[in-house]
């Protein structure tokens, strides 16, 4: 819906804040606090109200230096087959780099690469879960030593999900997401 233009002496209504502020911007969906964990579950946060999703994560810290992985969720159940494909962009000081698994699926997607014992926070976006067709996914992690990794994983299939699975590769994860929806109106 667009914004409404207000003229000088207009009356601005319940009815006109209700519909013109509250149309805009990200929507709170849910959030979750975990504590050395080997898995987050976030399941039923997907569905058709959205096209895309923002999850936040704050106080990440994980036990490893390791990738954390993520797996599409239909209900419970993960996509464990070779239809990731993912790209990894990193800078860490005076260094960059990158890899890519562009012809070589993999059973998982990326959300980006953990220094052990290093207060980190990330931003994901998640495009078209619900929908069925391609899921993109993009990731920015920062970390408290000036590192930063971007990911972009593509799920290949058109299956609709209705969550995400967050894991390590080794070791345990804490932190805090919150999970938000773009306003599509």
């Amino acid at each position: 819906m667009a914004v409404k233009t207000f003229t000088t002496g207009e009356v601005l209504t319940a009815a006109d804040t209700n519909t013109y502020l509250n149309n805009g911007g990200l929507v709170y969906i849910t959030a979750s606090t975990f504590t050395t964990s080997t898995e987050l579950n976030l399941t039923s946060i997907f569905s058709a109200t959205y096209d895309a999703y923002q999850l936040v994560f704050s106080n990440l810290v994980h036990s490893a230096a390791a990738q954390l992985l993520l797996r599409m969720l239909s209900g419970t159940t993960p996509l464990t087959t070779n239809t990731y494909y993912n790209q990894r962009f990193y800078a860490q000081q005076t260094s960059v780099g990158g890899t890519g698994t562009g012809s070589t699926a993999v059973g998982n997607g990326v959300l980006g690469f953990v220094i052990n014992n290093t207060r980190s926070g990330a931003t994901m976006t998640v495009y078209n879960p619900f929908l069925s067709t391609n899921t993109a996914i993009h990731t920015n992690v920062v970390y408290e030593t000036a590192y930063i990794d971007m990911n972009n994983t593509m799920v290949n299939n058109t299956t609709s999900y209705d969550g995400l699975r967050i894991y390590p590769a080794s070791g345990n994860m804490s932190g805090t997401v919150r999970v938000y929806g773009y306003r599509q109106a």
